[in-house]
């Protein structure tokens, strides 16, 4: 509560207060007393109402301004947004085409040639896998590049792989294709005569020509047509109705 109004209500019970004790004679001059508090009580209403009007006036100004300023700051801050989001979209856009680019050059380019090396079979685990060490006493695993053979508790496992353990002990060559995910190095063996091990395992009927995963080098084709002849002499695993390996995989 104001002063001016404490001041005001103490007045109007000051006056109240004397009208009531106040003798007949001087009623006169308490009724002078009264339409002065009167006039002053008025005025005091009139300032506060004039005084709570600019208050009033002052935060509806000052409002206006706060949310006029918060807009100007929220439309800047959304057309930088816009800005940010069209910059990071570019570049996205850029860096996807430079990353087609670069593919596209590696394709243009080819794969790098081929490694070739000599290395001693040490072992056979099944008819597509053997390990070699290399001259530098280095122990390599080297999947047969382009054909599967079955696994070892699939019909034909063992056979497979007895097709395959003469040339353990021996003397090859291994021209690497690729590494697998696993780091193991995918190529084709040759033996000191010349005979291409994987090319051989085929014509022999103990694998097959493997077609998701040997398509671009000129040998896929020979390999696919000595499976061919193999499955019509009906020679090694082909004497039977043998189920592929990358199917008997998935039982």
């Amino acid at each position: 509560m104001g002063l001016t109004m404490l001041r005001i209500i103490f007045a109007l019970t000051l006056t109240i207060f004397l009208s009531l004790s106040t003798p007949a004679w001087s009623q006169d001059s308490l009724a002078d007393s009264w339409s002065k508090v009167w006039g002053a009580t008025v005025e005091a209403v009139g300032k506060t109402a004039e005084a709570t009007a600019d208050t009033l006036n002052d935060a509806a100004n000052a409002t206006a301004g706060a949310l006029g300023r918060a807009a100007d700051a929220t439309s800047e801050a959304l057309d930088r947004a816009k800005e940010v989001t069209l910059e990071a979209v570019e570049r996205g856009a850029q860096s996807t085409l430079d990353t087609v680019k670069r593919e596209r050059g590696k394709k243009k380019r080819g794969r790098p040639a081929p490694r070739e090396f000599l290395a001693t079979v040490q072992r056979v685990p099944d008819g597509n896998t053997i390990v070699v060490r290399t001259a530098d006493f280095d122990s390599v695993i080297i999947l047969l590049y382009g054909i599967d053979a079955p696994e070892g508790k699939q019909p034909g496992g063992d056979e497979a792989t007895a097709a395959l353990r003469p040339i353990q002990g021996r003397l090859v060559t291994v021209l690497e294709i690729d590494v697998d995910r696993y780091s193991r190095t995918v190529g084709l063996v040759y033996t000191a005569d010349g005979t291409n091990i994987n090319l051989d395992l085929v014509a022999q009927g103990w694998a097959w020509h493997y077609p998701e995963y040997c398509q671009e080098q000129p040998v896929c084709g020979e390999i696919k047509q000595a499976e061919e002849e193999a499955r019509a002499a009906k020679r090694g695993l082909w004497a039977g109705e043998p189920v592929a390996p990358w199917e008997w995989r998935k039982r």
